[in-house]
């Protein structure tokens, strides 16, 4: 997973500290990276006192206005993300964040499951759900996780190839029926690369776990020899 934003990215953050010139805020699907939210941009508007739009603990819809790797610094804007959802803050968690909130567990949720086709059951107006599913499918970019691993067979028997022909399609079943992406990649006898992509690295883990027992007990005895570990890049 990414661990920092892209620039025009929208996010979801936890404001954690409030400043006169700003807010301090986390990112939820970053593992909690700071990003700022300068007084500037919380509303189109004059803010008289920035506490009366953003408060300790809110969950908020942003959009990331620049990435400075070198000084480790990440700047988002709420008036942007409100200019796209054609309101303002207060109105949109007055209306609809709050109600999505408690059906979802958090915003980043909800834009989440509405980005893959959930319908809320949340009491929200027919105008604030095509909004917002018009913004989760456009913005919300849906997380995976990927690794590559390398696998090694060898078979000394008659048909070998025939064997470790079926042992690679044995392999994408198994990715397959657990729900991952795979791609078989051949690096020279007897080298493949396995590149498995899924939601998360617990389901990676898992069909890799079901891999190594396919090939366990398909290349036994003498005549066969197999290994499949993560592939550690130089």
């Amino acid at each position: 997973m990414q661990s920092a934003p892209e620039a025009g990215e929208f996010v979801i953050a936890t404001v954690k500290k409030i400043m006169p010139y700003g807010a301090f805020c986390s990112l939820d699907e970053y593992n909690g990276t700071e990003v700022f939210l300068h007084v500037s941009e919380v509303s189109s508007g004059w803010i008289r006192n920035i506490r009366e739009h953003v408060k300790e603990g809110q969950k908020v819809v942003g959009k990331v206005i620049r990435v400075d790797p070198a000084k480790g610094q990440i700047d988002m804007s709420l008036k942007r993300c409100a200019a796209k959802m054609k309101t303002d803050i207060a109105t949109a968690q007055r209306e609809a964040g709050k109600y999505l909130s408690d059906e979802f567990g958090d915003l980043y949720a909800a834009f989440e499951s509405i980005a893959e086709g959930k319908v809320p059951k949340s009491p929200i107006s027919r105008q604030w759900l095509e909004t917002i599913t018009e913004v989760a499918k456009a913005e919300i970019r849906q997380k995976t996780a990927s690794t590559r691993f390398l696998l090694t067979l060898q078979s000394y028997e008659s048909d070998g190839v025939r064997v470790i022909t079926d042992a690679l399609k044995k392999i994408s079943a198994a990715c397959e029926s657990e729900g991952l992406q795979v791609q078989l990649h051949y690096v020279g006898a007897p080298h493949y690369y396995v590149d498995m992509t899924a939601k998360d690295y617990k389901s990676i883990e898992k069909a890799a776990a079901k891999v190594d027992a396919l090939l366990a007990g398909s290349f036994k005895g003498d005549s066969t020899e197999y290994s499949f570990e993560e592939h550690k890049a130089a």
